[in-house]
């Protein structure tokens, strides 16, 4: 089975999420949280701090939050555990956008970008982004539990 990791890291008033414009398969064109595969003896953890690092440049001490959300198991042999963070007070998103090899990172509004709407034609993860960001701000206001 292989073994991936994806996070949002949100700004620290919940409001905005980092994302990744994708320049490559799977999902091009299409936004998705940050990460990658885990790494052999690595940890689920260790390799979601390890691929936010590389793709965003954040630290650990720049985290004020984090938590696994889940893990899902697919039938096509992927198993995707799912993180969020939150940003530290100060750390503000900056407007700028970071081009990579991956792709384009961006800070999205939730509202205003649509990221609660599963059918949003620009999100990656066949509506699993939206799911994600609202259990993320339920998890976050003590509403869901694990």
């Amino acid at each position: 089975m292989k073994h991936y990791v994806v996070g949002f890291a949100f700004n620290h008033t919940m409001d905005r999420v980092l994302m990744l414009k994708r320049n490559k398969p799977p999902y091009q064109y299409l936004y998705n949280g940050v990460g990658g595969k885990i790494e052999l003896g690595e940890d689920p953890q260790h390799a979601m701090f390890r691929e936010l690092q590389e793709e965003t440049g954040l630290k650990q001490s720049d985290i004020q939050t984090s938590s696994h959300l889940t893990t899902l198991e697919f039938k096509s042999g992927v198993r995707l555990s799912v993180y969020y963070f939150q940003l530290n007070r100060n750390i503000e998103p900056s407007p700028t956008v970071k081009t990579m090899d991956e792709g384009t990172l961006e800070w999205l509004h939730i509202e205003d970008d649509h990221l609660l709407d599963a059918s949003n034609p620009k999100m990656a993860g066949d509506g699993n982004i939206a799911y994600f960001i609202q259990f993320a701000q339920k998890v976050h206001k003590g509403i869901a539990s694990f």
